[in-house]
């Protein structure tokens, strides 16, 4: 690394650390002569020619390299005194942030494998501790706004759909996941919130949705969809708290039911295609065919109201013509998992 007469510089700040940059990579013992805000000299020892002397500039509005004698006659050193705190600190916050639990004893380490240079361990150790304060103040500042953003970021990006479902958690902990997942611009998941709950009954559902209510300061229901599984007791809270929402109904959970009775593979295959149907006329076309096939098979399934499971009975403006609860289920599966 060379030091080049006239170099500019932001403020004394950035002038300092090109002077350790410099003595680090020369191994050049060099100390502050002057150290003001507007002037800083250096020096390398007494029987040593080299000194750097950089000032403000009113006219450039920087800090600019002056004076330069670029010469040692000096032996090289690997304890360099001029290597601070806060050298440190800037040059492996990215590392300590990468693997939080480096202690001070393997950064020193590392240190002396990448610059062949011996720092102390209490510096090293003060070094470490700031750079962890920094990161830990960022992240509580980050994780105190979390519920901000997730409304932010939901309301303003995401489509006005959310969909709900519960499932059983397994293993020691005993209990059942409420969750309600959305949708971006994409079309792709972005979960909103989740709970466990004693039992998923009606004043479970009552509680979490509720809170997802007050969360996202939704007042006005009626742009909002929302597509379950028909569980037990949610139909009732969604009315209740959601009156003006669109409610969906998972086609695949309808067609679970309806084909207890009516097993094939062509009866599923028309169903899908009357779920999937993109206009009220076509829906009625499909069930006529389904009426040929088998008439009590029809008749079972008007049973179910085709506006909680078809698409051509969907609102258009929420932008989502899902037809199944998929997203929710996979979703919750994950966290079975976890």
């Amino acid at each position: 690394m060379e030091l080049e007469l006239g170099t500019l510089y932001d403020d004394g700040n950035q002038f300092k650390k090109a002077m350790i940059n410099y003595a680090v990579y020369t191994k050049r013992n060099i100390h502050y002569v002057k150290n003001e805000p507007k002037r800083v000299s250096v020096a390398c020892v007494k029987s040593c020619p080299f000194q750097a002397t950089g000032s403000w500039d009113e006219s450039l509005k920087c800090f600019q390299l002056k004076t330069l004698t670029a010469v040692h006659k000096c032996n090289l050193k690997y304890s360099l005194a001029i290597v601070n705190q806060k050298w440190i600190e800037d040059r492996y916050e990215d590392k300590v942030r990468d693997n939080p639990t480096i202690g001070p004893v393997e950064l020193k380490k590392h240190i002396k494998s990448e610059l062949k240079l011996n720092v102390g361990i209490c510096m090293v150790r003060r070094a470490v501790r700031a750079i962890l304060k920094k990161i830990n103040a960022g992240f509580q500042d980050q994780f105190r706004r979390i519920r901000d953003y997730a409304a932010e970021w939901f309301l303003e990006g995401c489509r006005k759909v959310i969909g709900l479902d519960g499932c059983f958690l397994k293993g020691l902990l005993k209990g059942e996941i409420l969750s309600a997942v959305g949708r971006n611009s994409n079309n792709q998941m972005y979960p909103i919130a989740w709970a466990v709950v004693e039992i998923e009954n009606t004043d479970s559902w009552r509680w979490f949705l509720g809170l997802l209510k007050t969360d996202l300061g939704n007042t006005n229901t009626y742009p909002w969809t929302i597509i379950s599984d028909q569980q037990k007791g949610l139909t009732h809270v969604i009315q209740e708290l959601f009156p003006d929402s669109e409610h969906r109904n998972c086609a695949r959970h309808v067609h679970a039911n309806w084909s207890k009775l009516h097993r094939g593979k062509v009866l599923k295959k028309h169903f899908w295609m009357c779920a999937k149907a993109t206009t009220e006329s076509q829906f009625q076309e499909q069930l006529k065919f389904l009426e040929k096939m088998d008439r009590t098979a029809k008749a079972d399934l008007e049973r179910y109201p085709p506006r909680l499971w078809c698409k051509a009975f969907f609102r258009t403006f929420v932008k989502c013509d899902a037809v199944d609860n998929n997203l929710s289920e996979a979703f919750n599966g994950t966290l079975v998992k976890a």
